[in-house]
């Protein structure tokens, strides 16, 4: 999106939202333009260091990462929320635009259709419904969550304009105002338990060769549950987005 675009959208929900410090978080919302992200990627030879896709599944889960240490910062008063914030919206803005165009069955990145949608929304006005609808959401850590990285962009500029404002709304709900899940500290202590017995049977298992090839193998298996308990994982994010 435009610079400008950005500014009106956050303004606009900072606004709404009725914060104080609305001023520095417009202006961080344009950081990731100016002041880039980036991220490590294996070529054959080397690995290099590229910029972040302001687009796509990358951008949308930077943009959660972000909010994250935003809510993180909020509650320790530590002023740098301003700045994880505006980075975490001006993501999550971007990925409401689709940049790809589609020619039969094929879908291709084309700049010419991205900066069409942008320049087009850019002469919109902010929809003020979008922003009392965020607002209205039950914004629960793991809602907010899918919301952002799941969303579908969008092509049509007013579609773009709502998707935006909308998320952003949501976003900044998440980070002053979220809403808590009934029983979700009951339901993470009993995923606690789970999951460390699901952590530790590996080695249980394996360690009872004593073998450094047996030790290897029951670090990575271990590994493996603990980064697909979904379950652990939901709840755990429940209860630490309410604590510094």
């Amino acid at each position: 999106m435009k610079w400008e675009t950005h500014r009106r959208i956050t303004r606009a929900v900072c606004s709404g939202f009725g914060l104080s410090s609305s001023a520095e978080i417009v202006e961080a919302c344009i950081l990731p333009d100016k002041q880039p992200d980036y991220t490590y990627r294996a070529g054959k030879r080397r690995v290099y260091r590229v910029r972040v896709s302001h687009h796509g599944d990358e951008a949308a889960n930077l943009a959660f990462d972000y909010l994250k240490k935003a809510r993180k910062a909020y509650l320790r008063a530590d002023g740098r929320y301003k700045e994880y914030l505006g980075r975490a919206l001006h993501y999550i803005q971007d990925c409401s635009v689709d940049p790809n165009e589609k020619l039969w069955i094929f879908s291709f990145r084309s700049d010419q259709a991205h900066n069409g949608r942008e320049d087009a929304a850019a002469s919109l006005r902010v929809p003020e419904e979008a922003i009392r609808a965020g607002f209205s959401e039950t914004c629960t850590p793991n809602r907010v969550k899918d919301a952002i990285r799941y969303m579908k962009p969008r092509k049509n500029p007013e579609e773009i304009m709502i998707l935006a404002t909308f998320l952003s709304a949501i976003a900044v709900k998440a980070v002053f105002a979220p809403d808590k899940t009934p029983g979700a500290e009951e339901k993470y202590r009993k995923a606690l338990k789970i999951h460390l017995v699901l952590v530790l049977v590996p080695f249980l298992i394996l360690l009872a060769g004593l073998t450094a090839l047996n030790f290897v193998l029951a670090m990575i298996l271990s590994g493996i549950v603990h980064m697909l308990d979904f379950y652990y994982h939901k709840w755990k994010l429940e209860c630490e987005w309410f604590k510094p």
